[in-house]
């Protein structure tokens, strides 16, 4: 027996406790990604649903009040470009403007436009009435958007996020002439 050599006691070398923690440093990566590109996900449908919901509700107004149109009815004009939230009667259609708990959507305005601004970005240029989400900056949310009621592109289509101006645009109507 060698007097001189201590025996092994109970416990991990610094090597095996790196690899512990570099393996729980990975799994909690993969999962925190998982978690946030759901969140992102589930933000996305909530805004997707907002904008389809505006867009029935706008119709259903111009129906109700006998528009001629439902985009040019002059109760929708009015200098600038109002918040749905501001055009008399519209809360009787919808009072819910989704901002879901996710970076980039708290402080978002929905805005309707139907001075039919032109829009560039595509091959050609879009002439419309749209609604639009402004102070928004999360392009990752505005892609997962854009998939779910477009073109999964971002800077052509009816769906476009401008990252510059910080705002989702969704075109409404492309033909000035359509009728209910």
């Amino acid at each position: 027996m060698n007097i001189l050599k201590k025996p092994r006691q109970g416990g991990f070398t610094i090597v095996e406790l790196l690899i512990v923690i570099v393996v729980i440093g990975i799994l909690a990566a993969i999962v925190l990604n998982t978690f946030v590109g759901a969140q992102e996900r589930a933000a996305a449908t909530t805004i997707a649903d907002g904008i389809k919901k505006a867009e029935k509700s706008l119709k259903t107004m111009a129906i109700d009040t006998g528009a001629a149109t439902w985009w040019e009815d002059t109760t929708l004009t009015g200098s600038g470009n109002p918040r749905l939230s501001n055009i008399p009667g519209f809360n009787r259609y919808m009072n819910d403007f989704p901002a879901p708990a996710i970076a980039g959507s708290s402080g978002i305005i929905w805005r309707y436009d139907n001075d039919v601004d032109t829009y560039n970005g595509c091959s050609t240029d879009s002439d419309g009435v749209n609604v639009y989400i402004t102070n928004f900056t999360n392009a990752s949310v505005a892609a997962h958007v854009d998939r779910i009621i477009d073109d999964n592109n971002t800077a052509c289509g009816r769906l476009r996020y401008h990252p510059v101006a910080q705002q989702i645009l969704y075109l409404l109507d492309t033909d000035q002439n359509t009728d209910l």
